[in-house]
C-alpha cells in the first residue's frame, strides 16, 4: 500500500493539495473545518455530515477538501482513517489523487497532467466540467509554484521560477502570445517558449530582468507598446518553440495516408476519384432521396421539414465533410505542415 505518510512530506505534493485548498477556497486555518457556504464544525471526530443549501444547491461537503459524505466514507474505510482530523483529510486527499491515476504526475510535478486527471474530483480545478467556477491554469500553477512546487514539462524540462512567475502578466500584457500559450493551459507545458517571450520583454524594455521587464511594462505605456511589438516581431520564432506542443499524431496521420493510397480506387481520372466508400455513401444518399420522393404527397409540413433536414445535415453534409473533406482535408494540410518544417 502506497505510504501517504511519507509522501506528505514530498514538496511537489504539498504543494498540490495546496492548490486544491485554494480553488475550495479552505486554504486558510480554518478549512479543515469548514463546511459547503463557509459554516465551520467543531467535532473533528467524524465527517459532520451535515447537508447545507445556497440557493439550489446542497451539500454534505466539509473539510480542506470538501470531502462529500459518500466519498469521505469510502476514504475512510480504504484507509482504516480513525477520524475526521486534518492528518487524515491529507491522507484521504492523497488516495483520491491516486485513485484518479494522477499520484505520479504528482510526484514528479507534472502539474497540467495531475490536474487533468483530478479535475473531476475537485470542481474547482481548471478544466472541471460541472460548470462551477473554476481557477485558470495560471492561477493554479502559480499558487503551486509559490507553495514551493517545481513543474516538469511533457519534455522533462523544468522551467525557471522567475520566468514562470512573469509568465502570466506577460500573456496578459501581450494578448497575441494566447496563439502560443493558449489560455494558460499549455503555459507551464512549454519552457522554451517562455524563456523566449521573457527574453523578448528583456530586450524590448532594456531592463536586465524579466522582474524589471513586468514592472516596466506595468507602468511605462512606451515600454508596453514596444514590448507588444517585439513580440509580433518575433511571433514566428515563439510559435517554432512551441511546436513541440502541437505535435501531429504520427501513427493517426499515417493510418489515414494509408487508407487514402491503399483504397481500390472504382474511378480514377484527372478531374475523378472515387473510391468504394466514397460510392456507396452517395449510393446511401441517392436511397433516402428516392425514398423521400415515393412518399414526399403524404407526408405532413412538419414530416417534410424534418426529412429535408435530415438529409442536407446527417446525408450529403456528413457524407462530404467526412469522406470528402476531412479525411482528404487532413492529408492535404499534413503534407503542407511537413513541407514547411522540411
Amino acid at each position: 500500500m502506497t505510504d501517504y505518510k511519507a509522501l506528505l512530506k514530498n514538496p511537489n505534493v504539498k504543494a498540490f493539495l495546496h492548490a486544491i485548498r485554494v480553488g475550495e477556497g479552505t486554504a486558510d486555518d480554518d478549512g479543515y473545518r469548514r463546511m459547503f457556504t463557509g459554516k465551520l464544525f467543531d467535532d473533528f471526530s467524524k465527517h459532520p455530515n451535515q447537508v447545507n443549501n445556497a440557493g439550489a444547491l446542497a451539500s454534505t461537503a466539509a473539510g480542506a477538501y470538501q470531502f462529500l459524505k459518500r466519498t469521505w466514507d469510502e476514504c475512510q474505510q480504504a484507509l482504516s482513517l480513525p477520524d475526521f482530523s486534518p492528518a487524515s483529510q491529507d491522507l484521504a486527499a492523497l488516495f483520491l489523487i491516486e485513485r484518479r491515476g494522477a499520484l505520479q504526475d504528482v510526484i514528479d510535478g507534472r502539474l497540467s497532467a495531475a490536474i487533468s486527471k483530478c479535475n473531476r474530483e475537485w470542481a474547482s480545478l481548471p478544466g472541471a466540467p460541472y460548470g462551477q467556477p473554476t481557477r485558470t491554469m495560471a492561477q493554479a500553477a502559480q499558487t503551486y509554484r509559490s507553495a514551493g512546487g517545481t513543474i516538469v514539462t511533457v519534455e522533462g524540462e523544468v522551467m525557471l521560477p522567475f520566468v514562470a512567475a512573469a509568465l502570466p502578466a506577460l500573456i496578459q500584457a501581450a494578448p497575441a502570445l494566447i496563439r502560443v500559450f493558449g489560455d494558460g493551459k499549455r503555459a507551464e507545458q512549454n519552457a522554451k517558449a517562455a524563456e523566449v517571450v521573457a527574453e523578448i520583454a528583456k530586450k524590448a524594455t532594456g531592463e536586465a530582468t524579466v522582474e524589471g521587464a513586468v514592472n516596466a511594462i506595468n507602468s511605462d505605456p512606451e515600454k508596453a507598446a514596444a514590448y507588444r511589438e517585439a513580440v509580433h516581431e518575433n511571433m514566428n520564432s515563439l510559435l517554432d518553440a512551441a511546436e513541440r506542443m502541437s505535435k501531429i499524431d504520427e501513427a493517426s496521420v499515417q493510418a489515414g495516408r494509408d487508407y487514402n493510397t491503399t483504397e481500390p480506387l472504382f474511378f480514377d481520372t484527372a478531374w475523378l476519384k472515387i473510391k468504394f466508400v466514397h460510392l456507396l455513401s452517395m449510393v446511401f444518399v441517392a436511397f433516402s432521396g428516392a425514398f423521400a420522393w415515393r412518399y414526399w404527397p403524404e407526408l405532413t409540413p412538419e414530416l417534410k421539414g424534418a426529412v429535408m433536414t435530415l438529409m442536407v445535415i446527417a446525408g450529403w453534409n456528413g457524407v462530404r465533410d467526412y469522406w470528402m473533406g476531412s479525411s482528404n482535408g487532413s492529408e492535404r494540410k499534413t503534407d503542407l505542415l511537413r513541407k514547411q518544417q522540411q
